[in-house]
């Protein structure tokens, strides 16, 4: 922590901690006798004059129990003395985690009847001690007393990437000892995760090296009284939130689970209380969880998580946008779905061998150079042109007031969505890849979202929609510009070059294909309200 991050401050709890404060000196008493906490301590009784006291807040524990939250990102200030973690570059601490797809991608290289095994760090982050000269930054005060944590702290965002090279020290380790594959063991940050196959044992070896080494160097494990923390290697388990069956090949979301998830939507989308960050990033950080188990899932998500700000106050209430409650409405209509057990999908399909292919090239607005658009080309006969309406190329801004001249990964993404509607007959039930030369259409279209550009977000979600119509399999793929016969047709496309296209492909249809109109208006003013902000609203007036 530099600068004035580790300038005093002292900010207030949150009503919560005193709401519940029997459950909280409990916490605190246990931290005490656990050793990774020292107090309750007079302001006489610290060595240092400049010490910073962050808030708590507090949430209940299934159990029952109080989770104690030191709010580590208050005060929100611009300048003056600034939150702890106002003086944390994050890019230094990195936290590789791992996910549902790829826990999912090492259940399928076993196969049906898979093995698997859980084992879950207690208090993870305890287990590391922070330097001595940044104890005075993490002081806390309840019951005119102060405490000081010892240990890494849950709300400092340094503690993840910190925390997460020592768990990966300990895994690698395991598998050494055990001699077993590192692409079948998943880590995220406390739970640890491995699969294997029933016939070789070798997933009994490795559950074994992993709690041996972890009991060499003192790391505490979770015990496997309680199975939805730690498991020995079986068919049947819950991983990050998801319950697998291996020997059916199903998965499905705990009803329990479920609930909360659905609580935490209709609080957003009724709107009828304050909704803080805490509150956005805990339930997008669920929604990620599950996300492959609902159809379309990932394309929901983008205002979510854009509401979810981790460098913000934690305490901070959120301004909940129309679109953001609108995918909090789509999400509680379809993820009561995900409660009902269906086959476990691989995240990513593999492309068929008799993929109909796509190349779409997108120039930037431009009044210099005339025809300036959008092409592209399904070989051996079928092609597109869309020249940039004058707005765009005159650099004005849409009705949102945003201008797309310079917006070449929102204007390359058009060109998967003009390709898939195109030929709707040609595509149906087939694999389409489209080839485009721009490695963030890719990307976004990989994750589904876009939390820096909601226009490619909005072209993303309706390229899913219109191949889930189509029961087509849409790929969209980088590739390097002019670099073969397709990506150079698609380039001539875009910069109206139509004698050297022309000469490049022949046996081309005489007139291009038409576009729909409906993106034709789209692009006449791009504009973010879909149909479900509609269908929210309506509600909100009935």
């Amino acid at each position: 922590c530099r600068g004035r991050g580790r300038e005093p401050t002292k900010v207030p709890n949150s009503p919560s901690v005193y709401t519940y404060g029997d459950r909280v000196a409990d916490s605190l008493q246990q931290w005490i006798e656990d050793g990774i906490a020292v107090g309750p301590l007079r302001e006489e009784d610290i060595p240092w004059g400049n010490i910073t006291i962050s808030p708590m807040m507090v949430k209940i524990k299934p159990s029952g129990a109080a989770r104690i939250i030191v709010n580590m990102s208050s005060p929100d200030t611009e300048v003056g003395p600034g939150a702890v973690n106002k003086g944390i570059d994050k890019k230094e601490f990195e936290a590789k985690m791992s996910s549902t797809a790829k826990f999912v991608e090492s259940l399928a290289r076993i196969g049906v009847g898979a093995l698997f095994c859980k084992s879950d760090w207690n208090q993870a982050y305890k287990h590391l001690h922070i330097r001595e000269e940044d104890i005075k930054l993490q002081f806390i005060e309840f019951g005119g007393r102060l405490f000081a944590e010892l240990m890494l702290v849950f709300g400092a965002i340094s503690s993840p990437g910190i925390y997460d090279d020592l768990a990966k020290i300990i895994v690698a380790l395991a598998c050494l000892k055990a001699g077993f594959p590192k692409e079948l063991v998943q880590q995220h940050l406390d739970d640890v995760c491995a699969c294997g196959p029933a016939s070789d044992g070798r997933i009994y070896e490795f559950d074994k090296a992993y709690r041996d080494v972890c009991d060499i160097v003192g790391v505490s494990l979770a015990d496997r009284s309680d199975p939805d923390k730690s498991f020995a290697p079986t068919t049947y388990g819950i991983v990050l939130g998801v319950v697998y069956d291996t020997v059916d090949w199903t998965w499905h979301i705990r009803e329990d689970k479920l609930a909360r998830i659905c609580d935490m939507l209709n609080k957003v989308v009724e709107g009828r209380e304050d909704i803080d960050v805490h509150h956005m990033l805990s339930l997008a950080g669920k929604l990620v969880d599950i996300k492959l188990l609902i159809k379309g899932g990932k394309f929901h998500l983008g205002h979510i998580l854009a509401s979810a700000d981790s460098r913000m106050d934690k305490q901070r209430i959120v301004d909940i946008s129309n679109m953001c409650r609108a995918e909090c409405n789509w999400w509680l209509l379809n993820v009561q779905g995900g409660a009902h057990r269906s086959l476990i999908k691989r995240p990513y399909e593999g492309i068929s061998t008799s993929a109909i292919k796509c190349w779409t090239d997108a120039a930037g607005g431009s009044l210099e150079k005339i025809g300036h658009g959008l092409g592209g080309i399904i070989p051996p006969h079928m092609w597109f042109y869309l020249p940039w309406p004058q707005w765009l190329n005159k650099n004005h801004a849409n009705s949102d007031g945003v201008k797309f001249s310079h917006k070449l990964t929102c204007l390359e993404t058009l060109g998967p969505l003009v390709a898939i509607t195109l030929a709707p007959d040609m595509v149906r039930n087939q694999h389409l890849v489209v080839y485009v030369d721009n490695q963030g259409s890719c990307d976004i279209f990989r994750k589904g979202y876009s939390t820096s550009c909601f226009y490619t977000g909005t072209l993303v979600r309706a390229m899913h929609e219109v191949a889930e119509s189509l029961n087509c399999t849409l790929h969209v793929k980088k590739i390097t510009r002019c670099s073969d016969a397709g990506a150079l047709a698609a380039d001539l496309l875009s910069k109206a070059q139509f004698g050297k296209f022309d000469k490049l492909m022949p046996t081309r249809n005489k007139e291009p294909s038409r576009i729909l109109k409906v993106i034709l208006n789209w692009l006449g003013n791009p504009h973010l309200v879909s149909k479900y902000v509609k269908k929210w609203q309506k509600v909100q007036r009935c």
